[in-house]
């Protein structure tokens, strides 16, 4: 059993005291967004085939994250800056500053069984047909 009490949260690695402006939750993960834009995880994700990890903020594979620990963006990010968020169950989104749409975790609705870490890093940019509009629109997420 683990300790339930209701406390505060405190952001390692984080240069200053940084808000919360959002947070998401799936089934074993949690996502903290800042003010500044800076992403926080802890938690893990689990495949359909029972595996579990995460990524740490030193970008290597780890079982679970206890505490919360920022996570990397360089690479995939670049200059934008994460302006919402959504978990599922076993996965994440983040829209960035520049529309784009980034997601990380196993997608069990695909059937496909890649190895779990090739799924959490790096994150896969997401992309879909606009509709006769010149709107895009993905149906899987509600950003906060």
């Amino acid at each position: 059993r683990m300790d339930c009490e209701p406390g505060f949260v405190t952001l390692p690695q984080s240069p200053k005291r940084e808000l919360v402006r959002t947070m998401t939750c799936g089934d074993n993960h949690t996502c903290f967004l800042t003010e500044c834009g800076c992403l926080y995880i802890c938690g893990m994700y689990k495949d359909g085939r029972g595996n579990k990890g995460i990524i740490s903020a030193d970008g290597s594979m780890k079982d679970s994250l206890v505490l919360p620990e920022r996570f990397p963006t360089e690479g995939w990010l670049n200059s934008a800056k994460i302006v919402g968020l959504a978990s599922g169950d076993n996965h994440t989104l983040v829209l960035t500053s520049e529309g784009r749409v980034f997601r990380w975790g196993p997608d069990a609705s695909s059937g496909v069984q890649a190895p779990l870490a090739s799924t959490l890093w790096p994150p896969k940019e997401l992309t879909w047909e606009g509709s006769a509009d010149g709107r895009r629109e993905c149906p899987m997420a509600v950003f906060a």
